[in-house]
C-alpha cells in the first residue's frame, strides 16, 4: 500500500538532494520540510517498513531502496530520522500507521510519533510539533512485485518476510523460503501463472529439514538445499 507524506496542514516530507554517510557502507537522504505536492510517496511494506517509491531520485535506486530509518532503534523523543539503505530489520525500520489520528509511529510505542524540530524526528504523542498526515494507509501492508508481467502483491506472512532473495543481516539462516522464486514471477504471463501446478513435493529430513525437491505440471524440478525451519509456497 502507497500513500504520499503529506501534512494536514498543506506541507510535506521531502528528501534533500544529496545522499550522506549512515556508515557501514550504508547511504541515506536527511528529510527536508516542503510543500505537499512535493511530498514522497512511500510504499508499507510487509516488513512494516516505508519505503521510497516516487517523488525522489532514492525510487529509482537499486535494492534494498530506501527506508525510513529510526536512529539506532531508540524509542526516544528526539530522535532523529532519515531515509537510508540499512536492512528493514529491527526497531530502527519498523512502523505502525494510525490513520484515524493521522500519524506515524515506531513499531509497539504509539506514545511516541514523527516530530518536526528543525528536523524530523521523534516526539511525544500530543506534542504541538507532532507530524499528521492526510490518507494514511489502512489494514495490513503488502509488497508489490515490481516490472511482473502480471500484477501481483505479496501479502503479510507470520513472522515477516525474510525468503531467499531477502536475507537477513550478518550470520543468520533465511527462516523462510519462497518458491517460486520473485525472479521467475517476474517474467511469467497471467496464462502460465494459472496453469503453474506442483504434482509432488518431497523433503530430507536429518535432525532438521535439510532440502525440499518440488515437481511441477510443466515437468521442471527444483531442489532447494539449505538449511530450512518452513518453507511457503506461493
Amino acid at each position: 500500500m502507497r500513500f504520499k507524506l503529506a501534512l494536514c496542514d498543506g506541507r510535506g516530507l521531502a528528501l534533500e538532494a544529496k545522499t550522506v554517510d549512515a556508515t557501514h557502507g550504508r547511504s541515506a537522504f536527511m528529510i527536508r520540510m516542503a510543500q505537499a505536492s512535493e511530498a514522497i510517496e512511500v510504499e508499507y511494506t510487509t516488513l512494516r517498513s516505508l519505503r521510497v517509491v516516487a517523488g525522489h531520485d532514492a525510487a529509482s535506486r537499486s535494492s534494498p531502496g530506501y527506508h525510513l530509518d529510526n536512529w539506532y532503534g531508540k524509542h526516544a523523543a528526539g530522535n532523529r530520522q532519515h531515509f537510508s539503505t540499512w536492512e528493514q530489520t529491527g526497531a530502527s525500520h519498523q512502523w505502525q500507521l494510525d490513520a484515524d489520528a493521522g500519524t506515524i509511529s515506531p513499531l509497539r510505542a504509539p506514545h511516541l510519533v514523527l516530530g518536526w524540530k528543525r528536523h524530523a524526528c521523534l516526539v511525544k504523542r500530543g506534542d504541538a510539533d507532532q507530524l499528521l498526515f492526510t490518507h494514511l494507509a489502512r489494514g495490513e501492508p503488502t509488497d508489490y512485485i515490481d516490472g511482473a508481467a502480471v500484477p501481483m502483491r505479496i501479502t503479510q506472512m507470520y513472522g515477516g518476510r525474510t525468503g531467499a532473495e531477502k536475507p537477513r543481516a550478518g550470520s543468520a539462516v533465511p527462516r523462510l523460503i519462497e518458491y517460486p522464486p520473485v525472479r521467475e514471477l517476474r517474467g511469467m504471463s497471467r496464462q502460465q501463472l494459472a496453469d503453474l501446478t506442483f504434482t509432488k513435493i518431497e523433503w530430507k529430513a536429518r535432525g532438521g529439514l535439510d532440502g525440499l525437491q518440488f515437481f511441477r505440471g510443466d515437468g521442471q524440478a527444483e531442489i532447494l538445499k539449505r538449511t530450512l525451519y518452513r518453507a511457503c509456497i506461493w
